[in-house]
């Protein structure tokens, strides 16, 4: 069973593992503790340390005014707009709350936080150096006073001054803490990663220091991110957000965390974590990719009007739905809701029914949607009745209702959000067949116990499950990659035209030597794993193809083509390579020929021999007043020197090769 994933309240800020600073443009509204909308966030991920209610640190009367929350490998920490941090989950440790905090920043091993008087202070232990209960003696004094904005990496954190000035310290392997003088000065933002700084410049410049020595490139920093930057997020890679809504990604890129996702624009706001990438839009839509841990490094898509900050941290993603008070939300027989032109959500309930039903229509139009965390915390409720108008239910609709038993759910609801029974154990679903399938694949999302998954059901019937098919699967998008590949990868594609490309894997061949009976072992294979690959050569005098074998005829050049005629699933393919063949080199070995005294009919037999045992060796001299040759008999002729010339003319497998020795005659 999956671990449940539970919520992160953060009504603005959007931040990362790499805790990025001043990254938020919207402003933080005055929570009350009976509203209803406040901060509601979506989780997803893997969040290994909460296995309770995340928000049970946290007094009641501050659960609804959380600003901030930022996530490192010890934990989960809350930042409330009264200035206090509160630890979530299963994290223990967090720093006294007699100081009014102002920002929050955790990453790696390390955890900060800033007062509303300028000091950074740091709790839970000193490893590196960077941190330890409340205010340690390893901060530097300059940044106990006029700081503005705190960032933290695995091992260091900066702080950013009053003055546009960055103070570093903390663990310093990559040059993460050595602040080059750029960044002393004329800075608006800070961003902190895996053993990698960064900073912003009023102009709009990208600093970047540290990066693991180059290691992932985040030193190089492209030519379209040196100008019209305004934010900036490191953990490590980086983004950068320019003045025009597109990102800019570089560094690491092993989870796919550097690639932005096509058509990604209008971004309002970024975020960096290990090995993840996230993004807000202007019109409320969270984008994510990349993956760590449990992270899926495909891009995931929430599309929404109301989300006003995203995250990503260490193997977790979020996101956060905008504040609405309850003052100007209606109210009609206890339900609370909003409506567009068309349609009704249901936002809350206070009415003091144990038995709800949820009407078909209010204020006239249809009820579609129940909202995220619409009946979350109810205790007093114990069935729920939802009509066949809603095709929708948000994140957490029914989160925490201990006492819900049944719950009849139709089957026009297509979209399930996650959480929806989480810690909500004794909840009986009735009816609904679309859930069904959700539940088979997803059962961990929704919230279920491993008991409640397995007797979830008491009228959902499989009858009839193949007749919604089509109104919902086939316009599911992640189902219809899911049967795709099956359909690819099966022996065959069941009467539907769907064909995968394949390529060869075809190796250059080196320049080959010519020689008796030459053959050369070509493979060539499919990325299909189809058989047989056929090759073919261009030039048959050259070499000839049988199978994978290459027999050597003559000297020259040769294209050899290799092709697979594909299947049902895979369409053809074809590649080739040039192929050089060289005649062999050959040599003589003409000894050196002693100095002669002249006498009439005095001759000499010249000995010359190939490397290649070719015959015959032919022999010439330049001088015939000294010497001539006929066959490989030298006769001398007078005095004086003559250069005699050895030559072998090499046949088809042989280049020709020469010698020549000076002869002396006294």
């Amino acid at each position: 069973m999956k671990k449940l994933l539970w919520p992160l309240l953060v009504a603005v800020g959007l931040i990362g593992s790499a805790e990025a600073s001043n990254l938020t443009n919207f402003p933080l509204q005055t929570p009350s503790t009976q509203s209803y909308g406040v901060g509601q966030p979506v989780l997803w991920g893997n969040s290994y340390w909460i296995t309770s209610d995340p928000l049970a640190s946290i007094p009641v009367d501050e659960q609804f005014s959380i600003s901030k929350v930022s996530i490192n490998q010890f934990g989960l920490y809350a930042l409330t707009t009264n200035g206090n941090i509160y630890p979530l989950g299963n994290s223990q440790v967090a720093p006294q709350n007699n100081i009014k905090y102002v920002d929050l920043a955790v990453s790696g091993v390390n955890s900060f936080a800033l007062s509303d008087l300028g000091c950074v202070y740091g709790w839970g232990g000193s490893l590196y150096g960077v941190s330890n209960d409340q205010q340690p003696s390893s901060i530097p004094s300059s940044a106990l006073s006029n700081v503005v904005s705190i960032a933290a990496g695995y091992g260091h954190a900066l702080a950013l001054t009053k003055s546009g000035g960055v103070i570093a310290w903390g663990l310093n392997t990559s040059g993460e803490t050595q602040v080059p003088f750029k960044a002393m000065s004329n800075i608006v933002s800070i961003a902190a990663g895996n053993r990698t700084s960064a900073a912003l410049t009023a102009s709009g410049e990208v600093i970047v220091w540290g990066g693991g020595n180059n290691y992932y490139g985040m030193l190089t920093i492209p030519d379209n991110a040196k100008s019209g930057i305004v934010q900036i997020a490191v953990d490590d890679h980086v983004l950068a957000l320019k003045s025009d809504g597109t990102v800019i990604a570089w560094g690491a890129n092993y989870q796919s965390q550097s690639t932005i996702p096509a058509g990604l624009s209008n971004v309002v706001a970024i975020s960096a974590g290990s090995g993840s990438s996230a993004a807000l839009t202007s019109v409320g839509q969270v984008v994510s990719w990349g993956g760590g841990g449990s992270l899926s490094p495909t891009p995931t898509y929430i599309s929404r009007s109301d989300y006003v900050a995203a995250g990503t941290g260490y193997l977790i993603n979020w996101a956060i739905k905008k504040y609405t008070p309850s003052s100007v939300i209606p109210y009609t027989n206890g339900f609370g809701y909003s409506t567009n032109s068309n349609s009704v959500t249901i936002l809350g309930y206070n009415g003091s029914n144990s038995i709800v039903t949820i009407p078909s229509f209010i204020a006239g139009l249809p009820v579609t949607s129940i909202g995220d965390y619409a009946f979350a915390n109810q205790s007093s409720i114990s069935s729920i009745t939802i009509p066949n108008s809603v095709t929708n239910i948000g994140f957490y609709g029914f989160k925490g209702c201990p006492n819900l038993t049944s719950v009849t759910m139709p089957d026009s609801i297509v979209n399930f959000g996650t959480g929806i029974f989480a810690f909500t154990p004794n909840v009986v679903v009735n009816g609904s067949r679309t859930l069904i399938s959700y539940l088979s694949q997803n059962a961990g999302d929704l919230g279920f116990t491993d008991n409640a998954a397995s007797s979830i059901w008491t009228g959902a019937a499989a009858a009839g499950y193949f007749g919604w098919i089509e109104n919902w699967l086939l316009s599911d998008d992640s189902f219809i990659a899911r049967l795709a590949a099956r359909i690819l990868a099966a022996s065959n594609n069941y009467g539907i035209a769907v064909k995968q490309n394949q390529s060869l894997n075809f190796p250059a061949i080196p320049a080959l030597t010519i020689t008796p009976n030459k053959k050369y072992t070509n493979v060539v294979t499919a990325s299909s794993g189809l058989t047989p690959v056929i090759q073919i050569s261009g030039n048959t005098a050259v070499a000839t193809v049988s199978n994978n074998i290459l027999t050597l005829i003559g000297s020259g050049s040769t294209t050899i083509t290799a092709s697979q005629v594909g299947n049902a699933l895979w369409n053809p393919v074809t590649a080739s390579q040039p192929l050089i063949v060289n005649k062999g080199i050959q040599t003589l070995s003409f000894p050196a020929i002693p100095a002669q005294t002249y006498s009439v009919f005095k001759t000499l037999t010249l000995n010359a021999t190939s490397s290649a045992k070719l015959t015959p060796i032919t022999y010439s001299s330049d001088n015939t007043a000294v010497a001539i040759v006929s066959n490989n008999i030298l006769l001398l002729q007078g005095k004086g020197t003559s250069a005699i010339k050895a030559s072998q003319a090499g046949n088809v497998y042989f280049s020709p090769a020469t010698g020549t020795q000076t002869l002396t005659v006294k």
